[in-house]
């Protein structure tokens, strides 16, 4: 009657055994699986970063560009204003205006490129922030769910050597 009970108490043990092992495939499967999709949302949103910052980096350089030849175009103005004397000099006057404004403008978007710029950095920053604690949940929860694991082997083992004994 004893062996018997001792060799149900073993199968139970097993039994029970393979659960929990089953149980901690499981919760590493769960855990590697939402890392891996946290790294994949990680991953998007730098490169819709990247993404933004480059057309933002050619939009300046396009409108540098622009002031570049708009510059050069004003400069043979104001030769040519020299030579046709006072009616040109109003003209070159009225082009310079227009520079000060366009760089105005410019200066004006570069500042809002850079402050885009922040905001992306900063929302970035908050989405990967809440992710990364929650990686760092998950992998908490996995070591404990681990060093359970490791106990209740260690107490099946524990019992099974105590019967092998008796």
């Amino acid at each position: 009657e004893r062996l018997a009970e001792m060799t149900e108490s073993k199968r139970r043990n097993k039994e029970y055994g393979a659960q929990m092992k089953q149980k901690l495939l499981d919760l590493q499967k769960t855990a590697e699986a939402k890392i891996l999709d946290l790294q994949k949302k990680n991953n998007q949103a730098e490169a819709s970063f990247k993404n933004k910052l480059s057309e933002a980096e050619k939009a300046k350089a396009t409108v540098i560009s622009d002031l570049e030849e708009r510059l050069a175009e004003m400069t043979e103005s104001k030769r040519r204003n020299k030579e046709y004397g006072a009616q040109m000099k109003q003209k070159l006057l009225d082009l310079q205006k227009t520079a000060e404004t366009k760089t105005a403008d410019l200066q004006k978007k570069i500042e809002n490129l850079n402050n885009e710029k922040s905001a992306m950095e900063s929302k970035y920053k908050q989405e990967t922030d809440p992710l990364k604690i929650r990686n760092f949940e998950l992998n908490e929860e996995l070591k404990k769910k681990t060093a359970e694991n490791q106990e209740l082997l260690q107490y099946v083992s524990t019992l099974l050597d105590k019967r092998d004994q008796n």
